[in-house]
């Protein structure tokens, strides 16, 4: 078993979770410590967020060797199913923020709002660029990314979503670069979007594309952000302003690195079809 084994895994769990649970037993029985905490993380979140089987997922991240890793993916797994979490300072931050990812998943929405909230003022009190407050940016960041795909929120997921775009915004700020600070803004403005919120979706959309304008980004990151502002635009019911956005986007495609120019080529054509509507 080998790093590349679990990056497969990763990638094929969105499509098919119970296809790579099933794999697990071999993953564990083969896996070399130095590659034992990124197999954590991928058990806790394919049981956790995915199936919901949190028992299954504690057994094989407890054969697993010793670490730091192991021993948040256990208190995470605890956590969701009910127990209570005894770990504290930066170690319970990211078990919160996971969590609260996990159970959010499953319409636990109280429980993932309270979980985000103690992680936001946990790692408030810890230093800029320290790992917990990078893990509670990604967290927060894939949390409110799920919540905008999801059809049909409730007012309670979407302001959850909304509040996790904001804590990735601020965490980011203090624990990435300047890419990380622009993807923040966009998904913001995506969020918002979602939420039927156009001035507010159209002012981060704005800060999106300045921050490219600033660093000079390159053409896929600024298409992204013109895609955001026609989407913005759109939730706020400026047409004329979103079709032309949407053109600014399309205009990019060309330039695009080719590794991301066919994915690229299907949100600027979701666009067009969402302006014809």
């Amino acid at each position: 078993m080998s790093a590349e084994s679990i990056r497969t895994a990763w990638q094929q769990h969105g499509d098919d979770p119970e296809g790579v649970a099933s794999r697990f037993e071999a993953l564990v029985q083969a896996c070399p410590d130095d590659d034992a905490p990124a197999l954590v993380g991928l058990i806790v979140h394919v049981h956790g967020e995915h199936l919901r089987t949190w028992r299954a997922g504690e057994a094989l991240v407890a054969r697993l060797p010793a670490s730091d890793a192991r021993r948040r993916g256990l208190a995470t797994l605890q956590l969701c199913r009910g127990e209570p979490l005894s770990l504290e300072g930066a170690d319970r931050a990211r078990v919160l923020a996971v969590a609260a990812s996990a159970v959010a998943a499953h319409g636990r929405i109280g429980d993932a709002a309270r979980w985000l909230d103690e992680a936001s003022a946990l790692v408030a009190g810890i230093d800029d660029g320290h790992a917990a407050v990078r893990a509670v940016a990604i967290t927060a960041n894939n949390l409110s990314v799920e919540l905008v795909r999801h059809d049909g929120r409730s007012a309670d997921e979407t302001a959850l979503m909304l509040r996790a775009a904001h804590l990735a915004q601020v965490t980011w700020a203090r624990a990435g670069t300047w890419v990380n600070d622009e993807r923040a803004a966009y998904q913001l403005a995506k969020a918002y979007a979602s939420a039927g919120q156009g001035e507010q979706a159209v002012a981060h959309a704005q800060r999106c594309l300045a921050v490219c304008e600033a660093h000079d980004a390159d053409a896929g990151e600024r298409l992204f952000g013109h895609e955001a502002l026609a989407t913005a635009y759109l939730a706020g019911g400026r047409h004329e302003e979103a079709a032309a956005a949407a053109r600014d986007a399309r205009a990019l495609l060309d330039s695009v690195d080719e590794g991301l120019r066919s994915y690229a080529t299907d949100t600027v054509d979701r666009l067009d079809e969402r302006l014809k509507e």
